[in-house]
């Protein structure tokens, strides 16, 4: 006896109208399905769905603000990313891109303005 596929066979009009009509993202649709994200993306290009660009949140954080958060107020990666609500892999990023100088991991800021 075949298992049902939990996308269907060839077309699925659920699946076209979740992403292209509501905006889901793959692995909303894929939790709707109880898939993988890999799964929802190739049913939905085999259909010919063009597909969006990859959203990773792009947090595009200026100098100025990370200058201040990181080097006068001395606060961690992961304080600014709290204090920013973002991740600290994009704080990290952010701070290489705009060419702010990382402290060592275990170091001290030295705070900028005080003492």
């Amino acid at each position: 006896m075949k298992m049902p596929r939990p996308l269907g066979q060839k077309d699925n009009p659920e699946l076209r109208r979740l992403y292209e009509v509501e905006g889901l993202t793959l692995r909303q649709i894929a939790e709707h399905f109880g898939v993988s994200h890999q799964a929802v993306h190739d049913r939905l290009s085999r259909m010919g769905v063009t597909l969006r660009k990859r959203s990773h949140r792009h947090y595009s954080l200026g100098a100025e603000l990370l200058h201040q958060l990181y080097i006068v107020r001395g606060l961690t990666v992961a304080q600014v990313a709290a204090e920013l609500n973002a991740r600290p892999y994009c704080v990290t990023r952010e701070l290489k891109r705009h060419g702010i100088p990382r402290r060592r991991p275990g170091t001290r800021a030295a705070v900028v303005g005080r003492g």
